[in-house]
């Protein structure tokens, strides 16, 4: 319980400036010599002590929970940003080449194996729902009518929508 973070920084919030010095300290894990002076604002202070031992007595998030947290069919977030899902067609005659992030382990466990193909599914199904929206749109030939709120579809998707 000690580790979670709600629990450390609510608790880390009841105690005084100088205790809060004195435990960074004594952890070493700042250098409180420069510290504290009348010029530096004590929220500021206390924010990056609290945040400094957050990051160092929380655990890592574990993998089951950062699964659980990821929704199973891709949002609009991933359908759309060009850093994770390549913008246009890639085939298998391309030269651009898909990177996929490091792992730096020498072997995979179970766990790992199984995130990894969680990871690249949801990747694989967002490039595709991406590319039927993308030739959908295409298809329906949208037009903008005489006023801006009416638009017109010409096209032979027009029930795609």
């Amino acid at each position: 319980r000690v580790c979670d973070p709600v629990f450390l920084k609510k608790n880390l919030d009841l105690l005084e400036m100088s205790t809060l010095k004195d435990l960074c300290r004594r952890l070493r894990l700042v250098d409180i010599e420069g510290v504290g002076s009348d010029s530096d604002d004590d929220a500021q202070i206390r924010s990056l002590l609290t945040s400094v031992l957050l990051h160092h007595h929380t655990y890592a998030p574990t993998g089951s929970s950062i699964l659980a947290s990821l929704p199973l069919y891709p949002d609009e977030s991933l359908l759309w940003n060009p850093h994770l899902v390549p913008p246009g067609h890639v085939g298998r005659h391309s030269t651009s080449v898909l990177a996929l992030p490091k792992l730096n382990v020498s072997f995979l466990t179970h766990a790992d194996y199984l995130l990894r193909s969680f990871k690249l599914l949801r990747l694989e199904s967002a490039y595709g729902i991406r590319s039927d929206l993308v030739d959908v749109v295409k298809r329906m030939r949208p037009s903008m009518k005489r006023s801006y709120d009416d638009a017109g579809y010409g096209g032979d998707a027009a029930l795609s929508v």
